[in-house]
């Protein structure tokens, strides 16, 4: 009776909608992520492993368009990933609802949203590969603002609702670039915060995070034959704080980033040189510090060699082979196979952004 009813007034909606100065229209996309990423490493900061899984991402929905010139969408969907060679008992769902309304140069989204709806991926000292392959939405908002001179977006990742077996923990990060011809002034801003779990379980430490993040980048593909090129360098300070020792911990550094591509080869290399920005990682891992365990080094350098096997605007693969290099320890490897589709890609004119924007 209860579906009866809900399917009834569904109807009823899509019969008052029109006449009362909206359109609808059906709407659905399909993402699909694919990757083999093998690690050969020897530091304690990660462990070597083979991570070898696909990920099917379908959504549909309702897309409304209201009379003040405002885009509504209704969107409802899952991720499925299944990793290869294993069985059905170790695949994961992940749901996708969200509600999405678009009016000019603004974006918001609400619900569980994926990644990939934001203007710019994440790097990688705040949100690490591993991370990026089983975390595929953010829970709880995103916000954005664009214009031809660059843009700022906010989010707000609920990622764990206290229980009593799981903590507390979310995250707010707000970016944004402005752009004068070939110079881009932009940051990152992060606060994140893990709590206890409910009672009666005992107390773990509540912990928090504050992460800022400013940076220049010169972008020379205009003015040069590369298809893209730019220099990209930046200060990093991390305070974490664990409330249970009393402990706060000021940490900083500087990063330089170049990344260049020529034709269906590129090369993306990150020189990291500062203090640990993850004092608190040994105790909470991913919990509380999402990005890449190397930056607990004091200088990090991370060398991808990367070539294009086939690239449009609906399809992007590609073969990386990253080297990552810390003071006093062998030469750690990574080779990653990865293809991105994005059904919903077919109507841009530029190439698919990949994952881990290459």
């Amino acid at each position: 009776m209860y579906k009866i009813t809900v399917s009834i007034a569904f109807f009823l909606i899509l019969l008052i909608l029109p006449k009362i100065g909206f359109s609808q229209k059906f709407c659905y996309d399909v993402d699909l992520l694919f990757f083999f990423d093998n690690r050969e490493y020897h530091t304690p900061y990660s462990e070597s492993q083979t991570l070898f899984k696909i990920r099917l991402s379908p959504t549909i929905g309702l897309k409304l368009n209201d009379k003040h010139e405002g885009v509504h969408k209704l969107m409802a969907g899952i991720h499925y990933l299944q990793p290869i060679g294993s069985t059905y008992r170790n695949l994961k769902f992940f749901p996708t609802i969200y509600y999405h309304y678009e009016y000019k140069n603004i974006n918001g989204y609400f619900g569980t949203i994926p990644f990939v709806k934001m203007l710019q991926p994440i790097p990688d000292y705040l949100m690490c590969d591993s991370v990026v392959y089983d975390y595929p939405n953010i829970q709880g908002g995103l916000i954005q603002y664009q214009s031809k001179h660059g843009f700022v977006e906010i989010q707000c990742d609920w990622r764990g609702q206290q229980t009593k077996t799981q903590r507390e923990a979310y995250r707010l990060l707000l970016d944004g670039e402005y752009q004068y011809r070939i110079l881009k002034i932009g940051g990152f801003l992060v606060l994140g915060h893990l709590a206890n779990k409910s009672y009666p379980a005992k107390k773990d430490g509540v912990c928090d995070e504050l992460v800022v993040n400013p940076y220049i980048k010169l972008d020379f593909s205009t003015l040069t034959p590369f298809r893209s090129f730019y220099i990209k360098s930046g200060y990093i300070l991390s305070i974490s704080r664990e409330r249970i020792t009393e402990s706060t911990f000021i940490k900083h550094g500087a990063e330089i980033e170049l990344f260049l591509n020529w034709r269906f080869l590129g090369v993306k290399n990150t020189f990291y040189v500062g203090e640990n920005l993850f004092p608190l990682y040994p105790n909470y891992a991913s919990l509380l510090n999402r990005g890449s365990p190397y930056y607990q080094s004091k200088l990090y350098n991370r060398t991808d060699l990367f070539i294009y096997l086939y690239r449009n605007n609906f399809l992007n693969c590609y073969f990386s082979w990253n080297f990552h290099i810390v003071p006093k320890y062998k030469i750690n490897h990574q080779q990653q196979l990865i293809l991105c589709f994005s059904l919903d890609k077919m109507k841009q004119d530029k190439d698919l952004r990949g994952v881990f924007d290459k």
